[in-house]
């Protein structure tokens, strides 16, 4: 007997089958790669972040030294440029 051959209701049963094994496959597909995802989140929070909290405190520190040695060569010196500009001001 082929498919060609059966009754609808035979025929709807078998792709309602069909379907539902498919989407069983899929399902658990998107469940291992979720814990594939999920496993490699728990290594970036672990092992990455605390490097990259270190180079983001490395550059504040950086910018918090050129910022008071740019304060600190703009006050020593006269004014060379029009009183409006804010890093020229006079001690």
């Amino acid at each position: 007997m082929t498919f060609a051959n059966l009754k609808i209701g035979s025929k709807l049963g078998t792709c309602f089958a069909a379907l539902t094994a498919i989407t069983l496959l899929l399902g658990a597909l998107a469940f291992t790669e979720a814990s594939k995802i999920y496993s490699q989140g728990e290594e970036i929070a672990t092992n990455w972040m605390p490097s990259v909290r270190a180079a983001a405190e490395m550059r504040i520190a950086a910018n918090q030294m050129r910022r008071t040695e740019a304060d600190s060569s703009c006050l020593r010196r006269p004014s060379p440029g029009p009183p409006n500009w804010p890093c020229c001001r006079t001690v």
